[in-house]
């Protein structure tokens, strides 16, 4: 059980610098099952379907989001840009809008 939990820890830190090279941002919530996972809490089929329910929730509010927002407001002169009251939200998730 040792040797497979080293490996499994290995694998999650190679993972973590791959990111990070690839400037790949990271969720703490990822990082969490990744670590689960790890320590043999969780298999990696539950790892992956908490991954893809979690990546399909963040879809569906980003595509409500697409459609226009009747909250926006529009620029109060030209170097403003528009705003939007959802933006934290977006940044949040996503580390962008």
């Amino acid at each position: 059980m040792d040797q497979m939990l080293n490996r499994r820890i290995a694998a999650v830190k190679a993972a973590d610098v791959i990111n990070a090279i690839e400037g790949v941002p990271v969720s703490d919530y990822a990082k969490t099952l990744s670590a689960c996972w790890a320590r043999g809490e969780i298999t990696d089929q539950q790892m992956k379907a908490a991954l893809l329910a979690s990546h399909r929730k963040l879809a569906e509010a980003l595509d409500d989001h697409a459609r226009p927002c009747p909250q926006l407001k529009e620029p109060q002169n030209d170097k403003s840009a528009r705003e939007c009251p959802h933006a934290d939200f977006y940044i949040s998730e996503l580390g962008t809008v």
